[in-house]
């Protein structure tokens, strides 16, 4: 037998502390409702600034830019439902690049 005691090396944890893990859910889960409600915000405000600027007469309606089945019309003739590839073009005055 060796005279030589065994030292055991304290093993780190393999995972965080349970608190702090659960201080990290929350605090991403409290960012991802931010992000969802600030989403909804803007959607309230989106045509009463729109009617404040008069922007509206001025609006086109894009859908599906660039692919075969694109559709550009005036936003008062757009559909209620708007598929994920579409866009609302906005210009103030004569150019285009306001």
């Amino acid at each position: 037998m060796s005279d030589v005691a065994e030292t055991t090396q304290p093993t780190e944890p393999a995972y965080p502390d349970s608190k702090y893990a659960w201080y990290v859910t929350s605090l991403l889960l409290v960012a991802y409702i931010l992000s969802f409600v600030d989403r909804q915000i803007m959607s309230l405000l989106i045509e009463p600034i729109k009617a404040d600027l008069g922007l509206t007469d001025k609006a086109a309606y894009i859908e599906r830019a660039s692919l075969p089945d694109e559709l550009v019309c005036p936003l008062a003739q757009a559909p209620e439902t708007a598929p994920y590839f579409s866009m609302i073009i906005l210009t103030k005055g004569a150019d285009p690049w306001l």
